[in-house]
């Protein structure tokens, strides 16, 4: 009964790509195939949103996601959920879903009108689609490179360094917590500017020092010291968003490790082109890896066997078509 309660019409880029319909109480939207809605984009997070069939109707919540949730152009709190009304937009990464009664052709006036009044912009793909395809995601067109990784490596952004702030003014704010009888001296305000100067950095920063281990803010000298920590090789030459955006999905590669997900996932991270991935109908335990390039994209034939071979099932064997 739940599957004729609702339906979810996927867009991309003003275009229906997939209906999603409610076929159980609680079912979640993300990046991974373990998913019920699976959106596999980088600004899509693993574990993005839950849907929830209730009494009073269809209700979304964010879970905390990285790139957030919009219903209607009005972002969501995290852990907060909202009840969908017939026709509502929802906005995930470059995604947009068009909620409504399951059957109903998608209202693609109002879409388009919410979309030029800015509610639901577009994420720049170069006019091509670089999800990963499976069957548990939205089914687009395959094996398309994102543009020299255009697309990809600017969906992290660029790191913003902040200076330390340096101890300023004629005497330090360290002569204030002294008793009163020292606080008129003239040059022990100055002799303490020497230690405010030297411990405030190192306060400031074991203040932050979180952030110094998450590879989406750490400095950039520090990328391949966290990826030693997992084992993981990060080639100095690649731009610093690449490599930002590989170490902070690591974790959850390793997790699909030998899988289809994972190895396409990792493809195309490494390389910025969406592989697809075939099983051979007429050869047990292969699979066949077909990914094109165009002009502005170079596919590193060497790279892409060295990750083929880490990274798929010991058994299986493979055909790299490029």
């Amino acid at each position: 009964m739940a599957s004729k309660i609702a339906q979810f019409v996927v867009q991309l880029n003003r275009s229906e790509v997939r209906r999603f319909a409610l076929s159980a109480p609680v079912m979640t939207i993300g990046r991974t195939p373990e998913n019920a809605l699976a959106l596999s984009h980088p600004l899509v997070s693993r574990c993005h949103a839950e849907l929830r069939i209730t009494a009073q109707g269809v209700t979304l919540t964010d879970l905390g996601s990285r790139s957030g949730t919009v219903v209607n152009g009005l972002p969501l709190l995290a852990n907060q959920p909202v009840l969908l009304e017939p026709g509502a937009l929802v906005q995930i990464g470059p995604f947009t879903l068009e909620y409504g009664p399951a059957g109903v052709p998608a209202t693609n006036g109002h879409l388009d009108e919410a979309l030029s009044a800015g509610h639901a912009p577009d994420v720049p793909t170069n006019g091509k689609h670089t999800e990963a395809r499976f069957a548990s995601t939205v089914p687009l067109e395959p094996g398309v490179p994102s543009g020299d990784l255009t697309c990809v490596d600017a969906a992290l952004p660029t790191r913003i360094a902040q200076p330390m702030a340096l101890a300023a003014g004629p005497v330090s704010r360290y002569l204030a917590a002294l008793p009163v009888v020292f606080q008129d001296s003239d040059f022990l305000g100055r002799f303490l500017l020497i230690f405010e100067t030297l411990w405030e950095p190192l306060e400031q920063r074991q203040d932050f020092i979180e952030l110094y281990f998450n590879p989406r803010t750490c400095p950039e000298h520090m990328l391949g010291w966290l990826a030693s920590w997992l084992d993981l090789s990060l080639p100095e030459h690649w731009p610093e968003a690449r490599r930002r955006r590989i170490l902070a999905e690591a974790i959850d590669l390793r997790r699909w490790k030998g899988t289809r997900y994972g190895l396409a996932r990792l493809i195309e991270l490494c390389t910025g082109v969406s592989p697809e991935i075939l099983e051979e109908p007429d050869a047990p335990f292969v699979f066949r890896i077909h990914m094109r390039a165009t002009a502005n994209t170079v596919l590193d034939t060497e790279l892409v066997e060295t990750l083929v071979r880490q990274h798929k099932p010991a058994h299986v064997g493979y055909i790299l078509d490029l």
